[in-house]
């Protein structure tokens, strides 16, 4: 569907988005008129961008924002979902805080050592394992996320530490494999803590996995290591031709923890997972993402039952350096919001709740965290952003845009909705993702709306097949489906075209339809070609060096047999639908053209646009 920019700018990912998410708060006041300022420092994963997201708060940027990615100067438009970043900024009495600097450092890079486990979801890296989830954000360069890593390809993860490990909020593809020729395709670095028993002469263990440190003595000794533990990043160079793979050091030093800025008084908030909790010691402790901090207050009693949840813990550091957790609103248990639809509002009710052509019903009251009204001439109110309840719901009306996420509840009526943004564009199609349930091929059930897949061209982007894609719907995992066509979309059923399993696709953060446009105009991705073709053949052609191979399911834009054929169609159609006569020298000989390929399988044209 035409607004498929906005899924792809915020894909993967989600609420709940296990961000580490820290906020610290403390600031300067007292009866001037002016308004206040006062730092804040957060420390989580990119979750969005317009300007930045980091968990749940947004940090508008200018041209006096810096940007730093492993101590090297780099730029914004560089940052990407799912990055562990630690944001400094400024905020004037009610306004989103203003960046400062942006820092980014990867946790771990190296070679995948073994095949993956893809029903436990872990890889390992240099001796660690590491874990995704659905919140996890994978590089456009792996587009069928932990399914296509492989042993020896060399990644970049960031992430936060776990009980049993590591849990990534981003992996990205940094070499071709072991062995290859890009620059990194031989560099490794880790992050984690070490002892003195973690030394035995010159080789130092992490994990069970030996590092050579022969070239770094005269900074180990800098350490001091003793029994309790740095936090030290080590960088150095593979050997992908020795069996095992070896590892050497060229620079080990102490690393300073992100989300380590419990220091000053004021409000503080800590996103992540709660690895420990202490009530032996006074005050109590936490740990979470490796930080241990003291707590007390009402709410601390809630922490005993959820070590190894993804919590939120939110109150105020007083002058003792402890986090003072209120009785309500102190701790609370994160959910993922894996709801989402973009859909036209078919009816409003008078308390303002909206319902939707596919028969989703949509509350927004003023507790909803964030509602945007996207409109050039507003019905009340002056700032779209920032309306009050009043003037949200007077700007509603029958036929307007509605996008909406949240949290899926018990049943479909009861789930939260956190994100809502509405605005008066035309659009043809709809779009639904949650969990499924009542799986019975060739149909599923989200979030009470029956996905028919009888006629859906594409499934997971053309890397399964119909049979393969309902095998993985066991379990219930989070999907989205699509169609382009409006009478596909009815209450309580949604014809798709496109259906696609999220492997973190449930990110929080918001961008506009412009800003995704963007982004997704600088991040083509690794299996999308754009270029005019030549060698045009009955069912191939080449294309930037390739041969592409086009079959029956693959997608052809309805501007390019509309230009063949002549006529108006009312959607994209596959190349071996009755409805397509042209032959492919019709469609695409002298045309720029944006090819996506699944290019684990022989370069298949997944689909095939207008460039243009």
């Amino acid at each position: 569907m035409k607004r498929s920019a906005l899924a792809t700018a915020i894909k993967l990912a989600s609420t709940g988005v296990l961000a580490g998410a820290l906020v610290a708060c403390g600031g300067s006041g007292g009866g001037d008129p002016t308004p206040t300022t006062s730092s804040v420092t957060s420390t989580g994963t990119v979750t969005g961008f317009g300007s930045v997201y980091v968990g749940d708060d947004r940090f508008a940027t200018n041209t006096g924002t810096t940007v730093t990615f492993d101590d090297n100067p780099s730029l914004e438009d560089q940052l990407r979902l799912g990055m562990k970043v630690r944001v400094t900024a400024t905020r004037t009495g009610s306004d989103d805080p203003v960046a400062e600097s942006i820092v980014f450092d990867e946790d771990f890079q190296g070679p995948i050592v073994g095949e993956p486990d893809t029903t436990a979801n872990t890889f390992v890296v240099a001796g660690q394992t590491i874990t995704v989830d659905t919140n996890t954000v994978f590089d456009d360069s792996i587009g069928g996320g932990i399914t296509v890593l492989t042993d020896g390809m060399v990644v970049e993860v960031s992430g936060f530490p776990t009980a049993d490990g590591f849990l990534a909020t981003r992996v990205e593809q940094v070499g071709t494999a072991v062995g290859g020729d890009a620059e990194d395709d031989t560099e490794f670095e880790i992050k984690t803590t070490i002892d003195a028993g973690n030394v035995s002469g010159t080789t130092l263990t992490v994990n069970g996995q030996d590092i050579d440190v022969s070239a770094v003595q005269n900074q180990l000794a800098a350490l001091g290591l003793s029994a309790e533990g740095v936090f030290v990043e080590i960088k150095g160079n593979f050997d992908p031709s020795a069996s095992p793979v070896t590892y050497a050091a060229t620079s080990i030093e102490a690393e300073d923890r992100f989300g380590n800025e419990l220091e000053d008084e004021g409000e503080f908030e800590i996103e992540g997972i709660l690895q420990a909790f202490d009530d032996s010691v006074t005050p109590n402790t936490v740990t979470i993402n490796n930080i241990e901090i003291e707590v007390t207050g009402a709410g601390v009693s809630a922490l005993a039952n959820l070590v190894g949840k993804k919590v939120e813990l939110e109150g105020t550091v007083n002058a003792s350096g402890e986090l003072v957790l209120p009785a309500t609103g102190g701790v609370k248990v994160e959910r993922e919001n894996n709801a989402r639809t973009e859909d036209v509002i078919a009816s409003i009710s008078p308390d303002g709740t909206v319902t939707t052509r596919l028969g989703l019903e949509i509350t927004v009251d003023a507790s909803t965290p964030r509602k945007e009204i996207d409109k050039e001439n507003l019905l009340s109110g002056t700032d779209g952003d920032n309306l009050n309840i009043a003037d949200f719901r007077a700007n509603l009306q029958t036929g307007d845009w509605i996008e909406a996420r949240g949290v899926p509840g018990t049943t479909p009526a009861d789930t939260e909705w956190r994100r809502v943004e509405v605005s008066d564009d035309s659009d043809d199609g709809c779009e639904l993702r949650g969990p499924v349930s009542d799986v019975n091929d060739p149909t599923f059930v989200i979030l009470g709306v029956t996905v028919d897949t009888t006629s859906t061209a594409v499934f997971q982007n053309g890397f399964m097949s119909k049979a393969e894609f309902f095998d993985a719907l066991e379990g219930g995992p989070v999907v989205k489906a699509e169609t382009d066509t409006t009478t596909d979309c009815t209450n309580g059923n949604l014809t798709a075209d496109e259906v696609e399993i999220q492997v973190g696709d449930d990110l929080v953060g918001t961008v506009s339809e412009s800003e995704a446009a963007e982004i997704e105009n600088r991040e083509a991705a690794d299996n999308e070609l754009v270029g005019t073709p030549s060698s045009v053949a009955a069912s191939s052609f080449d294309l930037n060096g390739s041969t592409i191979t086009v079959n029956s399911s693959t997608l052809i834009d309805d501007s390019l047999i509309e230009a063949a054929q002549g006529g108006e169609l009312p959607n994209d159609l596959p190349f071996g639908n009755a409805g397509v006569t042209a032959t492919l020298n019709d469609l695409v000989n002298g045309v720029r053209i944006e090819v996506q390929v699944n290019n684990t399988s022989d370069n298949i044209a997944i689909s095939i646009e207008d460039a243009d």
